[in-house]
């Protein structure tokens, strides 16, 4: 159930196992929120999801390469941050690169501001693998204030980087949800004994998380059902018989998979003897992901905005724009 990210690897990788599978999804096309739009004014395809990938994400690289698109997937180990008036300051992902993209990469910080962001960094990092109690009723702007992270640091590098993870703004994104994703970051640094990196696709993103998939439900016959929006899971004696959909009809299994968020369980458990409790688990976002992230890949100069009549790009005014080299477009 669910043809976002999570239910089409979940179909693949049963498929590849030998199960018969049947995907479930309430939409007419697979991907969820992540998905490319041709767009006429911009002649470019803005993609709406995922754009930044880390070196650590070990199951989404597993995915890519059962459905053949690993190779869309470029780690270039540094980008440029542009700034108001034309300065420019590069960042990187290893070695003193990496160093002073931590440290504080905006042009205005001083010895006292590096400093400050060292010792603040180094709280964060602390702070992420031993969490306190009350960082999930915190916003990450919250938690970068009482860590004492200086502006110029937040401007050059953590706003952004928070925004990019959780999809939300710093002032309303839950503090936890980025501490958690920070604290298997440098989990999984210490495992493979080396610094985890962020790459950046290629390609559109349905080519890359879709395309493929639909290739290997071909060659394995997954059926996909469309606009198919289930209304609770049949359980008897405490075994899955299937699921049963809006409109009445039934689709037979013997397990079921839930690659739904959350917000969507409601209903469909109630036959199991703990489905309040399930229900009733706490949500740790303040506040819901928004429903569009706009992206635009591009290997030529960003066109005129008076060509671009029908779509507005708004972000917030401090952030600086991020491009890439040459070798990855749009990073």
């Amino acid at each position: 159930m669910g043809g976002g990210l999570a239910g089409p690897p979940s179909a693949v990788w049963l498929a590849e196992a030998g199960k018969q599978v049947t995907l479930l999804e309430r939409r007419g096309r697979l991907g969820g929120r992540t998905h490319a739009l041709e767009v006429a004014t911009l002649h470019d395809i803005p993609d709406n999801g995922q754009h930044v990938i880390a070196s650590g994400y070990v199951h989404l690289f597993r995915y890519l390469t059962s459905v053949g698109t690993r190779k869309f997937v470029e780690f270039p180990h540094s980008g440029v941050l542009r700034w108001p008036g034309g300065r420019a300051t590069t960042m990187g992902t290893k070695g003193f690169q990496a160093l002073r993209a931590l440290l504080g990469a905006h042009p205005d910080a001083g010895p006292v501001d590096r400093t400050r962001a060292a010792l603040a960094t180094a709280r964060l990092g602390w702070q992420c693998l031993h969490q306190p109690g009350d960082l999930a009723d915190l916003t990450t702007d919250q938690w970068f204030r009482r860590l004492g992270m200086p502006a110029t640091a937040r401007v050059s590098l953590w706003d952004w980087l928070a925004l990019g993870i959780a999809a939300e703004p710093v002032r309303q994104e839950s503090a936890k949800v980025f501490a958690d994703v920070l604290a298997t970051g440098i989990r999984l640094g210490i495992k493979h004994r080396r610094p985890v990196s962020i790459g950046y696709p290629t390609t559109d993103l349905d080519t890359l998380f879709v395309t493929g998939a639909h290739q290997i439900f071909e060659k394995y016959g997954v059926e996909v059902k469309y606009r198919a929006v289930a209304r609770h899971i049949d359980i008897r004696d405490g075994v899955v018989t299937g699921v049963t959909l809006a409109d009445g009809d039934t689709v037979p299994a013997d397990a079921v998979v839930c690659a739904v968020p959350n917000s969507y369980l409601g209903g469909l458990l109630d036959e199991l003897p703990e489905h309040d409790e399930m229900y009733a688990a706490p949500r740790r976002r303040p506040s819901r992901a928004p429903d569009c992230i706009g992206f635009v890949t591009t290997d030529r100069n960003i066109v005129p905005l008076s060509r671009i009549a029908r779509v507005r790009l708004v972000v917030p005014g401090n952030i600086p724009l991020v491009t890439g080299s040459s070798s990855v477009p749009g990073a």
